[in-house]
């Protein structure tokens, strides 16, 4: 982008900022009841990386630092949004009379801070120095959501608000185009969905567009975004709110990021306080806790809830690069990132949220099956034609949520997942395909060939935990293996406390004898008659006596005197309240009797 344009939207949020209210002298700071330690290396990092290079931000650098040591809260603000930009810091000077009519005007300080696990902004601190006062307050990228949505000028709204980081974003890092990950900005009943925003240069063309027309449609290219600016730091946009046909942003339509005549707050008066102070609110050193979850970690994965609506998205040249240095990537990996658009969409987005080892090394292995393996292209394509195609498969909570698309229990189609398996095929994606794709329906098939059923707490579900642990064992080792059929134990309800008895002992067994094994060299066969012969010689376990069900799944009739509550309570399939005949005489017993 060029300089005019950066200038120009530097100056938007320069321009973008409220009046604040007057608050204490600088350097004076209430009594903390109690002094955090401090974290040298931390603490010079904060303070020594991006320098400043403007005079005014110096003099703020080293106001913090005087606060910080005193009370040490930089590995809290760093914890909670990461390092700051001194040098991307944006200052914006009023001169001529302040409100104690000293004559020293108003200067205004904003401070980006970013994760080092993301490469967006998530956070600015602000400073309004007036005379002797100061005021600050925090604005964090997931609090859009405490706004109401509109593009209405005259009103602060979570568009306003989330334009605002997008400017800042483009301050710092030079990021223009935004695919949006809330769906519900910038969208209304009068104009078609968008999936990015474009930040455009205001070409100094007053009156382009109509400031009075919205579209179900795409409109000109020739929008503007133009600006006045107030002492109080208030922006006045005129234009109209318009798209252009272009679809960087993963398809559709681009939001050129313009409104109706009025004014628009930097954001409210409220929150703010005395720098050192300390408070929840948003004002203070101390950035405030997201109502939406716990504060995203430095390192790992942002809570979905608490992010800002938006990733930063390079055009599609400045995608594959950022891709191809950051999971060093071969020529022939590059050309089929070239080929292949929607991936660099989702792998981008991905490492945007976090860019770890293990996230370079999915991506590594993601690319390498995509191009190797078609089972897995087709289950990825299924994927997208089924879930979220935006992002990436292991990301996608309500498909994994789903047991018709993803299950890694050969026994229950329809059950979903715990909360520690699905954890697990976010961070070991490629084995959980495999479990899914190939041994699951393979330990299926095998025990049905071997006992002519799939049982439940019989010499059959013996089989096939054993079978199944053995030939993950061998494909994905053991050390995976054990960490995912412990996972799968452990939403298991007491009533059933001697069936997860029954499956961990077996899932030992069907380790240890995987570990002795090598693919491709130990076929599955090979792997089902071994284990077949453990349950002849009695090296596993099942539980008996058992009470046969009363009721069929579907709800039948079967056998008057049996287990009603074997599926459940009326038959209703829980597994939180059923049984599956267990009883108090029930024991775990070999299957060689």
């Amino acid at each position: 982008m060029n300089i005019k344009l950066k200038a120009q939207w530097t100056f938007v949020i320069m321009t973008s900022i409220i009046v604040f209210y007057a608050c204490r002298k600088t350097d004076q700071t209430p009594e903390q009841k109690t002094v955090p330690t401090k974290n040298s290396a931390i603490e010079e990092r904060f303070f020594k990386e991006n320098a400043p290079v403007n005079v005014s931000v110096q003099s703020i650098l080293d106001k913090v630092r005087r606060d910080n040591d005193k009370l040490h809260f930089v590995e809290s603000i760093v914890q909670k949004v990461g390092y700051p930009y001194w040098d991307k810091a944006v200052v914006q000077k009023f001169t001529g009379q302040n409100k104690n009519n000293t004559g020293d005007g108003t200067q205004y300080f904003i401070i980006p801070f970013v994760r080092d696990s993301q490469q967006y902004v998530n956070a600015e601190l602000v400073f309004k120095i007036e005379g002797a006062d100061t005021l600050s307050k925090w604005r964090c990228d997931w609090q859009y959501k405490n706004y109401n949505h509109g593009q209405g000028a005259d009103t602060a709204t979570a568009e306003h608000y989330v334009l605002t980081h997008m400017i800042m974003n483009y301050t710092v890092f030079g990021d223009s185009v935004f695919k949006l990950t809330d769906t519900t900005l910038f969208s209304n009943n009068t104009l078609p969905k968008t999936n990015g925003i474009k930040l455009k240069a205001n070409n100094n063309v007053a009156g382009k567009g109509n400031s009075t027309t919205t579209s179900s449609g795409p409109l000109p290219d020739n929008c503007v975004y133009t600006t006045g600016l107030d002492e109080n730091g208030i922006v006045v946009i005129t234009g109209v709110l318009c798209l252009v046909e272009e679809g960087t942003a993963g398809g559709g339509g681009m939001l050129v990021i313009t409104t109706g005549g009025g004014q628009w707050w930097y954001y409210d008066e409220s929150g703010g306080g005395n720098p050192g102070g300390g408070n929840n609110g948003g004002g203070g050193y101390t950035p405030p806790d997201p109502d939406c979850g716990p504060p995203a970690p430095l390192k790992g994965t942002t809570n979905p809830e608490c992010g800002p609506g938006y990733i930063p998205f390079p055009e599609p040249i400045l995608t594959v690069n950022y891709l191809a240095n950051e999971l060093g990537l071969s020529s022939s990996q590059i050309t089929f990132l070239i080929q292949n658009p929607p991936l660099q969409s989702t792998l981008y987005y991905y490492l945007s949220q976090n860019n770890s080892t293990q996230s370079v090394q999915i991506c590594k292995d993601h690319i390498d099956l995509l191009m190797t393996e078609p089972e897995y292209v087709q289950f990825v394509n299924d994927h997208n034609s089924t879930g979220n195609p935006d992002v990436v498969w292991w990301m996608d909570d309500i498909w994994l949520d789903n047991p018709q698309y993803f299950n890694l229990d050969p026994y229950d189609d329809y059950k979903k997942l715990t909360a520690a398996e699905k954890a697990l095929v976010k961070q070991y994606p490629t084995a959980a395909f495999i479990m899914n794709k190939f041994n699951r329906p393979m330990a299926t098939n095998f025990t049905v060939q071997k006992f002519g059923s799939n049982g439940l707490n019989d010499k059959s579900d013996a089989f096939r935990h054993a079978f199944f642990q053995a030939v993950n064992t061998v494909r994905i080792g053991a050390t995976l293996t054990q960490q995912f059929s412990d996972a799968h134990e452990t939403e298991t309800p007491n009533q059933l406390i001697k069936e997860k008895q029954m499956d961990l002992f077996n899932n030992s067994v069907g380790i240890a004898y995987g570990q002795t094994q090598s693919y491709p060299t130990s076929t599955s066969v090979m792997i089902a008659d071994a284990v077949y012969i453990k349950v002849l010689n009695g090296e596993l376990r099942y539980l008996f006596p058992i009470w046969p069900p009363k009721f069929s799944p579907s709800g039948q009739l079967i056998n008057p005197s049996g287990d009603p509550n074997f599926y459940g309570p009326s038959c209703t399939n829980n597994p939180a309240t059923a049984t599956h005949g267990i009883t108090g005489n029930t024991l775990l017993i070999p299957t060689n009797q």
